[in-house]
């Protein structure tokens, strides 16, 4: 038999670990947006020139998503993987191509 108010509690805990997410992508994406500002037309057809190459971007907004994932549920990757829409074995996977560690992870301490 389901404990409604106990239900209720772990679906409101979820709804609010996932509004911080969603918070915290928002000003993640303002970051992202403040830091490398847009490029102007010209500077598209013109062969961009960045000391820091597309691939670097990426990896970067990965390895900091990944780590707020963590951070909010307070380094439980399976948590995380599900915050972040992943298989907890696809995330386990991306943290150690990144050399990433969890908190939770007894190896690591």
């Amino acid at each position: 038999m389901l404990n409604i108010p106990r239900e209720e509690s772990l679906v409101n805990r979820r709804l609010d670990r996932m509004k911080r997410l969603a918070a915290a992508l928002s000003k993640e994406a303002t970051f992202f947006r403040a830091e490398h500002g847009a490029l102007e037309t010209t500077r598209l057809y013109s062969g961009f020139d960045s000391t820091t190459s597309f691939l670097e971007q990426v990896r970067g907004f990965e390895i900091r998503l990944i780590n707020l994932a963590l951070e909010l549920t307070d380094g439980n990757q399976k948590h995380a993987a599900r915050l972040l829409g992943l298989r907890p074995t696809t995330l386990s996977e991306i943290m150690k191509r990144h050399g990433l560690r969890s908190a939770h992870n007894p190896k690591d301490t």
